[in-house]
């Protein structure tokens, strides 16, 4: 039994329940401890590091429950693709596109990904190329999507390390191919000189796999 107040943080506490309500109020040591790998991520996304940046904001989307959970989670990922980093920009795309922890928007989901594609990011080549190619969210433009599949199977040396890239080239490659019989001659020689005149612009350094599981249609 209690038989006195005590003070916990600077709070005036009556009761057990006091003491409890007002922690979890005042933000105190109520709250369990971060895991070491999101307090390290915190640290370093803190000291302006944009792929801890993108890394936390991922995990902290996935535990998010409220909607200023979601806004922190979003803002953290948004700095990495302000940042230049091309993973931050295909991740904002991708949630943009798909309504994940942002209002769903096409146009902004086409602006990010365009960024992190130009910057050698073979997911968001591929999540661009299989826009255009099914037509559900843009016009049909199995030109653009023909582009997009033919740089990323484009060998090329940009700041993106992808470990299965030999993978993702072969797929790129298939479907540009399956494109290729509903062009004319005259879009393919087009597009083909647009792929061999594309360079990836510079990125923040990032290695990463791309999985293809969601592109298998």
């Amino acid at each position: 039994m209690i038989a006195r107040s005590r003070r916990t943080c600077g709070l005036p506490l009556r009761t057990v329940f006091g003491v409890l309500l007002a922690l979890g109020f005042a933000g105190c040591s109520t709250a369990p401890p971060q895991p070491p790998i999101e307090h390290a991520l915190a640290v370093s996304a803190e000291q302006g590091n944009p792929r801890a940046q993108v890394d936390l904001g991922i995990r902290m989307l996935a535990q998010a429950h409220t909607p200023e959970e979601r806004a922190t989670a979003v803002k953290w990922i948004r700095s990495a693709a302000d940042a230049n980093l091309a993973l931050g920009q295909a991740r904002l795309g991708w949630m943009y596109l798909t309504g994940k922890g942002v209002p769903q928007d096409t146009s902004r989901a086409l602006k990010w990904l365009r960024l992190a594609a130009n910057r050698g990011a073979p997911a968001a080549q591929l999540q661009l190329a299989q826009i255009y190619a099914t037509g559900t969210l843009v016009p049909l433009d199995k030109a653009q999507a023909y582009y997009w599949y033919s740089v990323a199977a484009k060998p090329a040396r940009s700041d993106v390390t992808i470990f299965n890239i030999v993978q993702v080239r072969f797929f790129a490659q298939m479907r540009a191919q399956s494109l290729a019989d509903s062009l004319t001659a005259a879009q393919k020689q087009s597009v083909g000189e647009q792929v061999a005149a594309w360079a990836p612009a510079a990125s923040v350094p990032y290695s990463a796999a791309v999985s293809l599981k969601n592109l298998m249609r």
